[in-house]
């Protein structure tokens, strides 16, 4: 039972900050403009959150073992990403862009290997995630190439890749977390299965 709710939290929370995500990149495409102190301490609290949600849902148990595989590493890696922008926001631009382009990159590849696993266990959405993770890999790289780019370039590039990477995480909650079912037993002896 105790499984259960972690997995139910970590899914959650995934969805939860996937959808942060998108709706973050969006805000960023409408207000390309917006005050880098602002999106800093945005950014921070979000990397923060989602590195403790990751870290979550590699403890947590779920059915094929798939979708929190590699969350320890990334789950540290974005509670290290939110530190170093909560603690050097001059640098911030250029940080983001290198942090994020990384991890956006190899997040991407670890999923495209998460979804041939699931093409093996018979997850017939695989290739959604694999689809998401390959266009994620792309943007990542988008991101780290226009560094050097007019500051309007650059804030587009972000929206889009945040937009991205929240699309990939929201596939990945919804086709490739499955709970295991928690027996219960009741007083009178006879089992039934929560889902």
């Amino acid at each position: 039972m105790e499984s259960v709710k972690w997995m139910r939290i970590a899914k959650f929370g995934y969805i939860i900050i996937a959808l942060i995500l998108c709706l973050l990149g969006v805000f960023i495409l409408f207000n390309p403009a917006i005050s880098p102190t602002t999106l800093n301490k945005l950014c921070s609290i979000l990397f923060l959150i989602f590195g403790f949600i990751k870290l979550i849902g590699y403890y947590s148990n779920d059915l094929f073992q798939l979708a929190f595989q590699y969350d320890f590493e990334f789950g540290i890696f974005m509670i290290m990403i939110g530190i170093v922008l909560y603690l050097r926001p001059l640098e911030f631009v250029s940080f983001i862009c290198i942090a994020l382009g990384i991890s956006v990159i190899f997040d991407g590849l670890f999923r495209v290997r998460m979804a041939l696993e699931a093409k093996v266990f018979g997850i017939g959405s695989w290739w959604i995630v694999f689809l998401m993770a390959i266009i994620n890999c792309i943007f990542g790289g988008f991101l780290m190439l226009h560094i050097e780019e007019g500051s309007m370039v650059l804030m587009y590039v972000l929206g889009i890749t945040f937009i991205v990477e929240g699309m990939l995480s929201l596939a990945t909650a919804i086709t490739m977390v499955k709970m295991k079912k928690s027996k219960h037993i009741d007083i009178n002896g006879k089992e039934s299965e929560e889902k």
